[in-house]
């Protein structure tokens, strides 16, 4: 179909053309050196989902980026977002993964001069670690003593026998001793889970105990946004049949039908992304009608014809992920994803008119009598979105409506779509 070979070269030309377009996430914050007062610029925001090992700075917009390490600084932050202290400590290297544990005593701690993320600030102080290898450590600092980390281990051991994974907590004890002076929090330490939003709350109680001290410094939760949007657009589809049998449907040439479609979306950002990744979901209401003609004439005493039309409606579930790149105002997308049909009302028919001679019988049958009226796909699709308004064109291939394994219904959808955002909302991500 002509449609598909049109959207590929406008998607092809579109992926590749638009990166061209894009800039560095550079922001205004800050560096600290160790010697010297703290120093405003710009950072590479990289929205790091490990702790950096190095960042970007520079002082003016124009200059070049000049590259740090967490032994040339002793802090930098993003403004209005994360801080990072650079600080030596002493980290619990052991695997978490459990094809990698043995059973061993065998030292794990390495010193390492890194980036820590700051969760809290105060008297007492809570830092996050994600290292190269994907493991999350916290810190604790009580005033200008060295952060020490909480440690939480995982280790294959032998019991009765047996091989098991066991967890040693050691974590809760080390809270135990930090938050002495509060020991109406022993039972929320013993509940307190080794996660980002756990660990936080704890030391927010902690503040709460302690009303004589205040922190001067909390990192913003990461969450999940969600997004509500209305869409409507224009579908443009086509049926074609392939298999053996019957050439009543393999042999006409379908006709193309351009219908309204209507739905709901919902975009689901991801965080640590800068807004770039999201799951996209959306239920829509579409249709389409297809006919064709079919003959067989060995004469005018003797021939069949047939006239055939479909004229269907589905509810369709789509699930992409989404990617968007290029300015902040202005900014293109492109997703890919699966799509879920349900067939909720269906003209399936077939006219036969069959003359012999003398005798003419015009007879009404399904065009399939084997109907599925469940159907499967796959959709790519591309488009710009400014403020609450986006744009797309998108293309579908699914299998149609035939449930014979030798004939083949091959359906292929092009949609222009424009949603509306209603709302957007968010929920923690821990």
């Amino acid at each position: 179909m002509q449609i598909s070979t049109t959207v590929f070269s406008i998607f092809s030309f579109f992926l590749f053309s638009f990166p061209l377009f894009a800039q560095k996430s550079v922001a205004p914050g800050y560096i600290l050196i160790q010697s010297t007062d703290t120093i405003p610029g710009f950072i590479d925001d990289k929205n790091w989902n490990k702790n950096p090992v190095q960042i970007q700075f520079k002082k003016r917009l124009e200059d070049e980026l000049q590259t740090y390490t967490a032994n040339q600084l002793k802090a930098f932050g993003i403004t209005g977002g994360e801080r990072y202290e650079s600080h030596a400590v002493l980290i619990d290297k052991s695997p978490t993964i459990i094809a990698d544990m043995v059973e061993s005593t065998a030292n794990s701690t390495v010193e390492d001069t890194v980036f820590l993320t700051v969760y809290v600030k105060g008297l007492l102080s809570l830092y996050y670690l994600k290292d190269e290898m994907e493991k999350i450590h916290f810190f604790v600092q009580r005033g200008n003593q060295s952060p020490q980390e909480l440690i939480l281990k995982r280790a294959i051991v032998e019991k009765q026998g047996t091989r098991v994974l066991a967890t040693e907590e050691k974590y809760k004890t080390q809270l135990e001793d930090y938050l002495a002076d509060c020991p109406q929090l022993k039972a929320s330490i013993q509940k307190t889970a080794y996660t980002p939003q756990s660990m936080q709350r704890l030391i927010s109680r902690y503040y709460q105990c302690r009303i004589n001290e205040t922190i001067t410094y909390q990192v913003a939760p990461e969450k999940f946004r969600l997004s509500l949007n209305a869409l409507a657009g224009v579908s443009h589809t086509g049926l074609k049949f392939t298999g053996k049998m019957p050439v009543s449907l393999t042999t006409p040439k379908f006709s193309q039908s351009t219908n309204v479609t209507f739905g709901v979306g919902f975009d689901l950002d991801l965080p640590r992304n800068h807004d770039k990744w999201a799951i996209y979901n959306e239920l829509r209401w579409r249709s389409y009608q297809a006919t064709a003609n079919y003959e067989e004439v060995e004469s005018s005493e003797r021939y069949t014809k047939s006239s055939i039309s479909f004229d269907l409606n589905y509810v369709s579930l789509v699930t992409m992920f989404r990617y968007r790149f290029g300015l902040a105002g202005l900014r293109a997308f492109v997703n890919a994803g699966i799509v879920n049909s349900l067939n909720v009302r269906a003209k399936n028919n077939k006219t036969v008119e069959s003359r012999l001679f003398s005798t003419t019988t015009i007879e009404h049958v399904k065009a399939i009598d084997d109907f599925r009226a469940y159907e499967q796909g796959l959709a790519i699709g591309f488009g710009l979105a400014w403020k609450r308004f986006t744009g797309e064109l998108r293309y579908e291939l699914s299998n149609g409506m035939s449930a014979y394994t030798e004939l083949r219904s091959g359906v292929k959808t092009a949609s222009f779509l424009v949603a509306y955002r209603l709302n957007q909302g968010g929920f923690s991500k821990n």
